[in-house]
């Protein structure tokens, strides 16, 4: 009787059948499948998992081939414990299929390059099986052509694309046909394969049923069911490369960028051109002697190769912080400011020394100064974001700067109110917001409008003010009376 133990691989890309078809004489063999592999493809099925379903239908043609007497088909093992299950990304429950092949003495058979060749070393014979990758019918590249900024697929529906730049784009059709969600599926196949064996492509961001791909310059999000209704795939691709030459900035404000400015937000909403611009601010301080690093979730800023991307692990941030500090960077490129301590790791860097660069998404320039007073307190502000620039369909529209002083907030007259005020001024020096504490709360107030308002107020005639004195006078004298007689009583 020649044994052989199939792990998950084998039976999930059904390459145990093309095994099959090359044994002549199938009576004699035993086919095991441990216990651990069913409880593995029960649970992927339980998810919603494709990968789950297809094993759970290769495993019940196993059983009828069995039924029929083609070969001897036996559950074998175990089913693993909680603990066992919770060290499985450790390579637990790859241990106990390879230990089931031992205890046997069968042979394993695997699609996985890792698990056969630890089989060997620990003495276990062992048939490796390649994956065969799916050849699409279409490459991704076919959708792209030199004026296509993003390419948007979905199942059953006809492709689309956006073409033309930030400034003036519009959505158009690729093909009249739709596409198939098995040639959607076959295309997906095809980039994952492709990202697990050449450099120049990444699995970026891998959850359940979702996974962002970064395939040299194309960015690519990849979602399925049950997190989207459909099988979808976007892909973003940057059409040209700018410096700063082709904004056209002033020449005060290139000083300002590479002598003084060394806390910048770079804000806009989707598809703003905040990407170009960091980029285009990586090669310029690259281009004056200076060490850049840039962090990203995914890497797809196009810089020179000597500007090291590092990738933001949410697992590990308080790590790459650690090694932000050692490289000693001049400056670093914070690419998609969201959460908490994404902000928190900012100020930290920043207050550290080094030269920040952040892109938030924002509507108005304001708001990126906004999501910072949630988390950040308003008197270090200054300290950390010196120069804010907003960009709208790939132009700069807005650059703003902080200053702190201490000052009566406009609106308020009383010099006893003078208090520590974040003042946020244009370029050009005029005073936009003020940004305090009163009491308990955070105060943004439009100091134009408010010098505005206060203008326009009809003042009033020195008899109106005289009696109005006086009846306030009066009105004191009353209540002090008042009070007394309470007292008394």
């Amino acid at each position: 009787m020649i044994k052989y133990v199939l792990d998950t691989s084998v039976i999930i890309n059904q390459q145990i059948f093309n095994f099959l078809d090359t044994i002549q004489e199938l009576k004699d063999v035993e086919i095991n499948i441990p216990k651990v592999v069913l409880a593995e493809i029960e649970n992927q099925a339980n998810i919603g998992r494709k990968t789950g379903k297809i094993g759970l239908l290769t495993l019940k043609f196993l059983r009828g081939l069995a039924d029929k007497e083609v070969f001897h088909f036996i559950l074998s093992g175990d089913r693993p414990t909680f603990e066992q299950v919770k060290l499985a990304e450790g390579g637990e429950l790859d241990s106990i299929i390879r230990n089931e092949a031992k205890n046997l003495g069968a042979t394993l058979i695997s699609s996985d390059k890792i698990q056969c060749t630890l089989a060997k070393i620990e003495g276990i014979e062992c048939i490796y099986l390649p994956e065969k990758v799916k050849i699409s019918k279409f490459q991704l590249e076919d959708f792209f052509d030199e004026n296509t900024m993003s390419i948007h697929l979905i199942e059953n529906l006809v492709p689309l694309a956006k073409k033309g730049t930030p400034r003036l784009w519009k959505l158009e059709r690729i093909s009249e046909e739709p596409i198939t969600h098995r040639e959607l599926d076959d295309l997906v196949h095809s980039l994952l394969a492709i990202c697990r064996r050449e450099k120049n492509s990444n699995i970026e961001i891998k959850h359940e049923n979702v996974f962002v791909i970064q395939h040299k310059q194309y960015r690519i999000v990849i979602t399925r069911s049950p997190f989207s209704s459909k099988l979808e795939l976007t892909a973003v691709r940057p059409l040209i490369e700018m410096d700063l030459g082709y904004y056209n900035l002033p020449n005060s404000v290139m000083k300002r960028l590479e002598k003084k400015a060394e806390g910048i937000l770079v804000c806009g909403a989707v598809g703003s051109g905040k990407s170009t611009f960091a980029s285009a601010l990586a090669k310029f301080y690259q281009s004056k002697d200076r060490i850049v690093k840039t962090l990203e979730k995914p890497r797809d800023l196009q810089v020179p190769p000597n500007v090291i991307q590092y990738i933001k692990d949410e697992k590990e941030i308080e790590m790459i912080y650690d090694i932000l500090l050692l490289v000693r960077p001049d400056f670093v490129i914070f690419d998609e400011i969201r959460k908490t301590k994404d902000f928190e790791i900012f100020a930290d860097l920043r207050l550290s020394g080094i030269g920040m660069i952040g892109v938030v998404h924002a509507s108005q320039a304001i708001d990126s100064i906004q999501r910072f007073v949630q988390r950040i307190d308003i008197g270090l502000l200054p300290h950390i974001i010196d120069f804010i620039i907003f960009l709208s369909k790939g132009d700069i529209k807005e650059i703003l700067t902080l200053l702190a002083v201490v000052k009566v907030p406009t609106g308020m007259f009383e010099s006893d109110l003078a208090r520590p005020v974040v003042e946020i001024r244009n370029f050009e020096g005029n005073l936009l917001y003020e940004l305090y504490t009163y009491g308990d709360q955070t105060i943004l107030m439009d100091a134009m409008n408010s010098r505005r308002v206060y203008e326009n107020k009809p003042k009033q005639s020195q008899s109106e003010s005289q009696n109005q004195f006086q009846t306030s006078k009066f009105e004191d004298k009353k209540k002090k009376k008042h009070k007394k007689k309470r007292q008394r009583d």
